[in-house]
């Protein structure tokens, strides 16, 4: 049996990957391992990324930790989605707010990556939209123990 965490006062198993499962160009999308939104959000991009293309790892765990000190910068207090991309440049590698999510969908097949077209709407007016149901997320759509991506196959692409 593998380690265990607590996460939302639950006991859960995790998945460790090896640096060779993980490959060094892939794509990881950290979420706030508590929020019923941001599961969902995770769920969707599941279901859709048909070439698993991306990796999971809660913002509260020791993937995000580990980049977080030696690789990537962003706010500590963070209330985001933040997709890190090991092939971008240096100064580009983590996006978050709506920057994150377009980032996202321009890696899944089309018709997703057509929604893309909205990131050309300024920039300001996408974040101020977004951190309001960042705010809100939690009324909106309740708290959750750690992402359950088991029933869609995908667990193994779930980072600790």
């Amino acid at each position: 049996m593998g380690p265990h965490r607590v996460y939302g006062g639950r006991e859960i198993l995790l998945v460790m990957k090896s640096d060779a499962e993980l490959r060094q160009d892939a794509p990881i999308v950290f979420f706030d391992g508590d929020c019923g939104l941001c599961h969902s959000f995770v769920r969707w991009v599941v279901q859709r990324d048909v070439d698993e293309v991306f990796w999971f790892a809660p913002l509260e765990g020791e993937t995000a930790k580990r980049l977080h000190t030696s690789e990537v910068t962003w706010p500590q207090d963070l209330d985001s989605i933040i997709i890190w991309t090991p092939t971008r440049p240096a100064d580009a590698r983590a996006a978050w707010y709506s920057d994150g999510v377009f980032m996202v969908l321009a890696h899944l097949p089309r018709p997703w990556r057509w929604l893309g077209v909205f990131r050309y709407v300024p920039r300001g007016l996408r974040d101020v939209v977004y951190r309001m149901v960042a705010r809100a997320r939690y009324r909106l759509f309740g708290r959750r123990d750690l992402c359950d991506l088991s029933s869609q196959g995908a667990a193994r692409r779930l980072l600790p």
